[in-house]
């Protein structure tokens, strides 16, 4: 043949990392070109690392010398009648640069050879399209093609597997070159001798890239998931992890996805798969993939429908006292999953857990505490799912009293964590297990778990003493009187974290509950300044709490709105007037009017100024005007009421304000709602207070009239009745159906009688305040209340065992002292029980006193007088609770002196 009639052909092909081989190619020869090659037979070198192949056109060996050339195209047509040796890497015998010449059509018996050399197998049975499709050489299998045709995709491995190039492309993991067949019309449905197409051949492999490839594909001749479950019943246990590999990869790695191929694979019974090779007598390694997969599955709701439906939940239930004690944590795990659904729980109780009882007896056992995480974990969500079983759990014999002395067993992180999460679980919302706990005196636990330095485990021991105590004032009782507040508090100062914040402060509150003296106590060892703190965070939470915090603080006996100025509160609150969040702004518009206005009717004035300053009471009027809530409107009139009682300058700023009008309160006072009404009375009542200009401005706008104030009056709600009185009280000179004497009169009748017969310290609270607020008002108030011997009635009233009972009834007599009757009064019960002097003296500090009242009674002691013999009052809450009473002093910045 003519070497003239030759041409050549340059393919691309990408150079592995070149390396220099001496006299045979030099690599930086030809590390920038790029060729390709068709396959050719090859002979081992003498050199073990190196290979050689051949040209099919075989005249001399290679020369000795090094070639040189620039061009690759330039290297072919130099040696085109030599045999070139190419160098070629490794063991996989992967060529670094092959040169072929090909022949053009005219050259028929070349083309012919080169024919038959094509469809020559190697010593494995591999043909040259085999090893192509495996190695990923699309350009040659594309050459193949086109000259042989596309019959060569069907070529058969001459071995025992008898692979088709598809499969063996499948087994390479090249999507590029799996697609090009079947793009050029392969077989996907051919099956190899071991009966692997090509959907076994990916799980085997772990392709699942190619998987979803086939899926994508929605050929009907494929059953991809019907395949793959199939897999699970071989008898290779190899085959068995592959498949529950690629299932997992499926499933695992696209949330949106999850849902299909799960409800796929449970269609074609892939929990029966799983649980029969969990069944079988198989490796613990299977078995702990097949677990894994399970777990993963359960995630499925209609997962968990069919394990209970096909009766499987038995199944995997009685496993955990039969597996290896290796696989009873995945086991669990297992079964954990389906305890999450309601139904699962309340039916399975009685199979669960006298196995779970069984685990938890034998966890001292030094080789059995890796269970101990999972069935705690099982308990936590069993409480969790439904409250019948949460009772159920509380109910049976010995279980709290063995979570409380596993405490000591659970030494580690996750442990702790898991206990704790078992026992806030199964406390929360059930009094009666949080009782069973509180006896077994668990808060020590927790408080040790509260000094652990790890913040998860601080995490869960506050989120369990919260679950232990809320809506349970037993257990609330309880916890404070084991002085379970001082940890939290001291978490609570030292953190900076404000989902930490959140959390202890969710939980002060929930030791706390719904009673004030708690409340109050709590708010005052938190300290005003980081209440306020608590106001300038972004938290909802915080600003909540804080916010209410703070209210309750302030309206308590002991005057903080000092250390509330100082701390510049009024203009924290006021920038939480603008929230966009409605229990906030209520609450924040509450906490502006305890910050302004004290027991008695005391306003503050540095804080009402602030309030100004920041344009509050522009806030309060918009929310007057525009808000759509009513509760907000009223709670937004009476706190403007208080803002401007006592302030000349603010009063002058409202009354300046265009849009402001008595009209919109009054309108208010109409409202269908009782608690409105009775808002916006009491924030008439406070316009007027001492203020005959705002009761003709009242007056101005339509009054009122007496039968708005009958339905109070005949409320059942006490506080509702007493609020009613002060109100009469005030507004009488403008009340135009009634006489002022007829109505002063109903509304001291009703505020005496409240003192003297209600059992609610709430009520006799805002009572004695009332008398307090009435004994600095219009003359001849004090004298008609000391007629109908009130003196007498709050005087009892200093022997509660409410703090705001004793310190609105000693503001009360502080005031009424400057009567002279009731001066007398009061000097002879002291002299009864010189005890009660001390809590008046306690109580009214920073109150104006009686200078007279105080000098007779100094002269009394100057005297020596005996004390009147006449039955002691009994004090207890004085004598019993003065330690107490001075912490929170302290605390409050107080220092008292009898």
């Amino acid at each position: 043949m003519n070497s003239k009639e030759r041409h050549f052909s340059i393919i691309p092909f990408k150079f592995n990392k070149p390396s220099h081989f001496p006299d045979i190619v030099p690599a930086e020869g030809l590390l920038d070109k790029r060729t390709a090659f068709v396959w050719l037979p090859w002979e081992q070198s003498t050199n073990s690392s190196l290979h050689m192949v051949e040209l099919l056109s075989v005249r001399e060996s290679p020369t000795d010398q090094p070639l040189a050339h620039s061009s690759a195209e330039q290297i072919i047509r130099d040696h085109q009648q030599d045999s070139l040796c190419i160098a070629c890497r490794g063991a996989k015998h992967e060529p670094l640069i092959f040169f072929s010449p090909i022949l053009n059509s005219r050259d028929h018996t070349t083309n012919q050879r080169n024919t038959n050399n094509m469809e020559e197998s190697d010593k494995n049975g591999w043909a040259p399209i085999h090893h192509a499709a495996y190695r990923n050489h699309i350009s040659l299998i594309e050459r193949l093609i086109k000259s042989s045709g596309p019959e060569q995709l069907e070529t058969l491995t001459s071995d025992n597997f008898q692979n088709t190039p598809l499969l063996l492309a499948i087994a390479s993991g090249s999507k590029e070159m799996v697609n090009l067949l079947i793009k050029h019309g392969a077989d996907i449905t051919f099956h190899n001798r071991q009966s692997q197409g090509v959907i076994e051949i990916c799980a085997i492999y772990e392709h699942v890239d190619l998987l979803r490839y086939f899926l994508y594909l929605t050929d009907q001749n494929l059953n991809v998931y019907k395949k793959l479950v199939a897999l699970l019943s071989s008898d290779r246990e190899d085959h068995v992890i592959s498949a529950c590999s690629v299932i997992a990869g499926l499933i695992g790695q696209q949330e949106d996805a999850l849902t299909s191929h799960v409800d796929s694979l449970l269609a074609e019974s892939l929990v029966l798969g799983l649980v029969t090779v969990l069944e079988k007598n198989i490796s613990q390694n299977v078995k702990k993939h097949a677990l894994n997969i399970l777990k993963l599955v359960l995630e499925n709701s209609n997962a968990k429908k069919q394990v209970c439906e096909d009766n499987h939940a038995a199944a995997l239930i009685s496993m955990v006292s039969s597996v290896p004690r290796q696989l009873v944590p995945d086991v669990l795990d297992a079964v954990c999953e389906l305890i999450n659904e309601k139904s699962f729980s309340e039916t399975y109780f009685a199979n669960i857990f006298p196995v779970l009882m069984k685990l938890l007896s034998n966890i001292n056992q030094k080789d059995n505490k890796e269970v101990l995480q999972p069935v705690l974990k099982a308990m936590a969500l069993m409480a969790a799912a439904s409250p019948i079983c949460k009772d159920a759990l509380g109910k049976q014999t010995d279980l709290v009293s063995l979570l409380v002395r596993l405490f000591y067993e659970c030494q580690q992180k996750t442990l702790l964590v898991a206990w704790s999460d078992a026992v806030g679980n199964i406390a929360e919302g059930n009094p009666s297990n949080q009782n069973a706990f509180i006896c077994e005196n668990i808060g020590t636990n927790l408080h040790q778990m509260l000094k652990f330095k790890t913040k998860d485990v601080q995490m869960s021991a506050i989120k369990t003493i919260n679950r232990l105590v809320s809506n349970n004032e037993t257990a609330q009782k309880t916890f404070m009187e084991q002085n379970g507040i001082s940890p939290l508090i001291h978490l609570l100062k030292r953190t900076r974290t404000v989902r930490t914040q959140e959390e202890i402060l969710q939980t002060l509150w929930a030791l706390a509950g719904a009673d004030k003296e708690r409340q109050r106590t709590i708010a005052a060892r938190i300290g005003v300044s980081l209440l306020v703190e608590f106001l300038e965070t972004p938290s909802y939470k915080l600003n909540i709490i804080g916010s209410n915090a703070l209210s309750i603080l302030v309206q308590g006996p002991y005057d903080v709105r000092n250390a509330v100025a100082s701390a510049s509160g009024a203009h924290h609150l006021v920038r939480l007037l603008t929230s966009d969040m409605e229990d906030v702004l209520l609450i924040a518009v509450q906490a502006v009017r305890q910050i302004c206005l004290g027991v008695g009717f005391i306003s503050h004035h540095k804080n009402q100024t602030a309030v100004a300053d920041c344009r509050g009471l522009q806030y309060l009027v918009i929310l007057l005007i525009n808000s759509q809530s009513e509760l907000i409107q009223a709670e937004a009139a009476l706190t403007i009421a208080a803002i401007v009682l006592g302030h000349s300058g603010n009063l002058d700023l409202l009354c300046k304000d265009s849009e402001f009008s008595y009209k919109y309160v009054l309108h208010l006072w109409h409202s269908q709602r009782e608690d409105v009404g009775l808002l916006a009375g009491s924030a008439l009542a406070t316009f007027a207070f001492n203020s005959p200009s705002q009761q003709k401005a009242i007056a101005r706008c339509g009054g009122v009239r007496w039968y708005h104030f009958e339905p109070f009056l005949k409320s059942s709600k006490e506080t509702f009745r007493a609020h009613t009185a002060f109100q009469l009280i005030v507004l009488a000179p403008i009340i135009l159906d009634k006489k002022p004497s007829y109505t002063c009169a109903v509304g001291i009748q009703t505020l005496t009688s409240l003192l003297e017969h209600s059992t609610s310290d709430e009520t006799l609270a805002l009572a004695a305040d009332c008398v307090a607020r009435l004994s600095h008002s219009r003359a001849g108030l004090p004298a008609a209340m000391v007629s109908i011997d009130v003196v007498s009635m709050l005087c009892k009233l200093l022997s509660s065992v409410s703090e705001q009972v004793q310190g609105s009834a000693a503001i009360a007599l502080n005031y009424l002292s400057f009567n002279h009757m009731a001066q007398r009064q009061l000097l002879k019960r002291c002299r009864e029980d010189p005890q009660l002097m001390k809590v008046l003296i306690y109580f009214n500090k920073k109150h104006k006193c009686s200078i007279n009242f105080l000098e007779r009674w100094k002269h009394i002691r100057e005297l020596t007088l005996p004390s009147v013999r006449k039955r002691r009052i009994s004090l207890p809450p004085i004598n019993n609770h003065i330690k107490d009473r001075t912490t929170l002093r302290n605390h409050l910045g107080y220092n008292y002196i009898y």
